[in-house]
Formats: C-alpha cells, sequence, structure tokens
C-alpha cells in the first residue's frame, strides 16, 4: 500500500503541473488552440491515471486487514484531492475568443434534410435550435444524397 501511496503523491504533483501549464496557456491574450488541446490532453491522462491509483488503493483498503481509522483516512483524503482540485478542469470564462458571431448560414438542401430529421427529436430546446438555423443563398449544395437515390432505386 505504501507503493501506491508513493505513486499517487508523484501522480498528484505530475497531474497539479499539467493543470498549472493548462490554465497558463488558457490565460495568453492569444490562446494558441494547438497547444492548449495537447495540455487538455495531458491534464485528461493525468486525471485518469490518478483515478485507477485510486481504485487500487481502494481495492487493497478492502482486500488488507486495515483499521478502519486508517480506512476512513484514505478515502478522507482520496475526497478532499478530488474536491480541491475540481475546478482545475473547469473551463474559465472568457479565456477563449468565439470563431464565428453566431451560427453559419448552411445551404437549402441542407436545411431541409435537417428540417426532415428533426421530425424525430423529443426535446422541444433541440427542436427549436434547428428550426432556427440561418440560410445562405451563396451556398449551393452540390453534394448528390446517393444513399437516397440508391434506396430509390431498390425501391422499383
Amino acid at each position: 500500500m505504501e507503493r501506491i501511496r508513493s505513486e499517487r503523491t508523484v501522480a498528484r504533483r505530475i497531474f497539479s503541473r499539467a493543470c498549472t501549464a493548462l490554465d497558463q496557456e488558457l490565460k495568453k491574450e492569444e490562446v494558441d488552440y494547438e497547444s492548449a488541446c495537447a495540455k487538455m490532453r495531458t491534464v485528461e491522462y493525468e486525471a485518469q491515471k490518478l483515478f485507477e491509483l485510486d481504485e487500487e488503493m481502494k481495492v487493497k483498503l478492502f482486500a488488507e486487514e486495515i483499521d478502519e481509522e486508517d480506512q476512513v483516512k484514505e478515502f478522507e483524503d482520496m475526497s478532499d484531492y478530488r474536491r480541491k482540485n475540481k475546478g482545475k478542469l473547469a473551463p474559465k470564462k472568457g479565456n477563449l475568443k468565439n470563431l464565428y458571431r453566431g451560427p453559419l448560414p448552411i445551404s437549402r438542401p441542407k436545411f431541409n434534410d435537417l428540417q426532415h430529421l428533426k421530425g424525430f427529436l423529443i426535446n422541444p430546446e433541440a427542436r427549436a435550435f434547428y428550426e432556427n438555423l440561418p440560410l445562405s443563398r451563396e451556398i449551393e449544395d452540390n453534394d448528390e444524397d446517393i444513399y437516397l437515390d440508391y434506396m430509390l432505386d431498390d425501391e422499383d
């Protein structure tokens, strides 16, 4: 169990450093998207390693003859660490800039297809999203609907 504690201590430090690096990237005036994504993947990877070590610790705690007080202390330690670091993964408002001012317009054929598919949605908010998609008169949809043509040919 000491081995797991030692590994977990190191993993926690690495996780904290990864979170700090991501936070620093997101605080920059001009965020480098590729760098931020890479740092986020590192944070996710390190968090997963921590979860695995915590699970390994839980198994050991119940498998070995350990004093109940020590078990409670370990579980509280895991909970406290997760609670303290929960906000590290939450996005900070105002750090990322929108790439567009609003929804991008789509072609009439795409809009019509989405209106048809919208009929299968139950959630009214999702339906409203599709009803309010902007159209563009300038965009032409040259993609043929091969699947639909194929299905129509099969029915003959």
